[in-house]
């Protein structure tokens, strides 16, 4: 099967930031492009599949959040809205917001950041109409506390703040 490799060009150097089996997706074109501009902060970690430990490379809070966000859609990929949820639910007092603003404007992908104030805009929508409680209760077998959708909301608001500064 052919191999597909997203690349990145500066001047005549040429590095490859991303590959997979197949053609091309702009999912994975993204992947790339977000972990490229992640590259200063990936971390390594170990996952354990049955009896064996595969060391993996993943990029940060900030980086998982852009990547979700960017691809989530409630009807086709409603477990994205979930891992949103979860990171904003469990991590958002992780999250460095001057560090999330920057890896999207070092991305170098225009309307990256366009695309990812649609998507929090979608997800406070969700929310106030009571899809998000819906799918959380399909997926995580339990109803959002009134707390946890509060704690979204304001975290909503400080990636939106975030990606309006000039």
């Amino acid at each position: 099967q052919a191999m597909f490799q997203a690349v990145k060009e500066r001047g005549s150097e040429r590095s490859v930031i991303h590959i997979m089996r197949g053609g091309p997706s702009v999912e994975t074109h993204i992947v790339g492009i977000i972990l490229e501009a992640d590259r200063t902060s990936l971390q390594k970690g170990l996952i354990e599949l049955g009896d064996k430990r595969i060391e993996v490379t993943f990029p940060s809070l900030e980086g998982c959040l852009i990547l979700k966000l960017w691809s989530m859609d409630i009807w086709r990929r409603p477990q994205d809205v979930i891992d949103v949820m979860n990171l904003l639910i469990y991590r958002s007092s992780d999250i460095d917001f001057p560090s999330f603003r920057k890896k999207i404007l070092s991305a170098k992908f225009s309307g990256l950041s366009e695309v990812l104030k649609q998507q929090i805009a979608k997800i406070a929508g969700w929310l106030n109409e009571g899809e998000i409680d819906t799918l959380w209760q399909d997926f995580q077998g339990r109803r959002l506390l009134n707390k946890e959708k509060r704690l979204i909301t304001s975290t909503l608001k400080e990636l939106d703040r975030y990606l309006r500064r000039r």
